[in-house]
Order: structure tokens, then C-alpha cells, then sequence
């Protein structure tokens, strides 16, 4: 069961397309979901959702725990 969230970032690209990162608070372990919005006209649509449990990227880290290259 999902006991509660984290918003941990929003980025915008633009005044039409925007992502939410969020953390959900399981009983026994976080998952990473992606959502991504898009307004073509009035009305926002969820155009893409993706859920991980890859947390290693949220502190900028490569899975094995090194420090991500910031040129890629």
C-alpha cells in the first residue's frame, strides 16, 4: 500500500508541456513516478506516465552508486 507522497521536482518546457517527478511512501520501499503533461489547447493531458525504482538517479548517482557524469 501507498501511504502517502513526495513531490520532489516540476519542470516546464515552454508554456505547454510539464513534468512532475513524485515519490511514493510504501509501507516497505519509495517508487519514482514520472508524469508528463501536455495543453495542446485548454485543457492539460497526461500524455505519459512512467514509475521505477531506480531512487540511485535522484541523487544524481549511476546505479552501482558512482557520481553521474554531468556531461551526459
Amino acid at each position: 500500500p501507498i501511504l502517502g507522497y513526495d513531490t520532489v521536482a516540476k519542470k516546464t518546457v515552454g508554456t505547454r508541456l510539464v513534468s512532475y517527478t513524485l515519490l511514493s511512501l510504501g509501507k516497505e520501499f519509495p517508487l519514482r513516478w514520472r508524469f508528463y503533461f501536455y495543453k495542446p489547447q485548454d485543457t492539460w493531458r497526461l500524455i505519459d506516465l512512467r514509475v521505477d525504482d531506480r531512487l540511485s538517479a535522484m541523487f544524481d548517482e549511476t546505479d552501482d552508486g558512482r557520481p553521474r557524469d554531468p556531461r551526459q
